[in-house]
């Protein structure tokens, strides 16, 4: 999420100042999104592919060490008795130390990675030298000089924990709510290529059994990209912005109205901007998505622009009854800031 400074702050600026550097933010995230789209692409590809599992595991890694800074990534995998960690996958620890901590048995105070299996919790640890559940692994984690891990539990689809995935850093650190819910969405790749793969390998002779976890794949593809074009960024105090880009299902349209909600209630905002420049069609599946979301942005005390619709889909939304829903549209995003300003102003008034 990027910030863009307080209300009063923001109101002292010329607006096509703050534009100016609305645009370079929602580029600079629309970039970041592209990256990790690309990423989990060349992740889904390699999986379908049937490349082994630890080739499509380290390729998840790089991906995700190439958008966080300092970063180094483990995945163990718990064996079938539930009793101890294997290597998965970890391209930037040390080998010995990977080699160290293979077989690893768990327990609720076995480093990061054995208590978040054992206890099925993330577990986080900011400073190495300082938690007690590293005391039987400290001096090991020192001589590599590794400061900061945490560790996410993974499942299958039974709910049962099959694995971890860990983020080390070489300082004490603490991770960021996004972080989290990035290990968190990371772990549950790990989960899909893990049990995919061990779907295909019970399965080799059985089409039918690899054909639907190809299929699975796939969907879980399109809901992890999804997941990733949802960005939510407050321009003040009061006012968000959601750039929408790719096509609009009834699945993805629960998404942005739960995202959406979301941000308002966290941020009590008082106007959202919904941005449909990079929606390819915007059909009327598209939008009764759009009408559902100002309604529920409505209930929750906040109004909603709609930027970047041509006059067609403007039309389109009036005559469903857009402005009975609190619905505004605008042509540019320049034009839909300043009018979500205004409403706010008129507003407060």
């Amino acid at each position: 999420m990027v910030q863009l400074g307080s209300s009063k702050a923001e109101a002292s600026r010329p607006l096509s100042r703050r534009v100016s550097e609305l645009e370079r933010s929602l580029a600079e995230e629309l970039a970041r999104a592209k990256r990790q789209r690309d990423g989990q692409r060349a992740f889904f590809e390699q999986l379908l592919a049937g490349k082994p599992l630890g080739a499509v595991l380290d390729a998840l890694i790089h991906t995700v060490e190439a958008e966080m800074d300092g970063a180094m990534c483990s995945i163990l995998l718990l064996d079938a008795a539930g009793e101890r960690l294997f290597h998965g996958a970890a391209p930037s620890l040390p080998v010995e130390y990977c080699r160290q901590i293979d077989g690893l048995a768990i327990g609720p105070t076995v480093g990061s990675c054995g208590t978040a299996a054992a206890l099925d919790r993330t577990a986080i640890v900011t400073d190495i030298e300082e938690h007690p559940a590293w005391a039987s692994f400290r001096e090991l984690a020192r001589a590599h000089g590794l400061r900061a891990c945490w560790s996410v539990p993974f499942h299958d689809g039974q709910g049962k924990v099959i694995g971890t995935f860990a983020f080390y850093y070489r300082a004490p650190r603490e991770p960021t709510r996004d972080e989290i819910t990035q290990c968190q969405d990371i772990a549950h790749l790990a989960a899909i290529a893990v049990e995919q793969t061990r779907i295909r390998e019970a399965h080799a002779q059985s089409v039918e059994a690899v054909r639907r976890s190809q299929e699975e794949v796939i969907q879980a593809q399109s809901e992890a990209i999804a997941e990733l074009s949802l960005p939510l960024i407050p321009i003040t105090d009061d006012v968000l912005v959601m750039p929408l880009i790719g096509p609009i299902d009834e699945r993805r349209a629960e998404r942005v109205i739960s995202a959406l909600l979301a941000g308002i209630g966290a941020r009590g905002a008082k106007a959202a901007i919904l941005d449909v420049t990079g929606v390819p069609v915007v059909d009327a599946q598209v939008g009764g998505a759009i009408l559902r979301a100002a309604n529920a942005a409505r209930l929750a005390g906040a109004r909603v622009v709609v930027t970047g619709a041509k006059p067609a889909v403007a039309r389109m939304l009036g005559d469903m009854g857009a402005w009975m829903g609190g619905v505004t549209t605008c042509s540019t995003l320049k034009s839909g800031i300043a009018l979500a300003e205004a409403m706010v102003r008129a507003r407060g008034a």
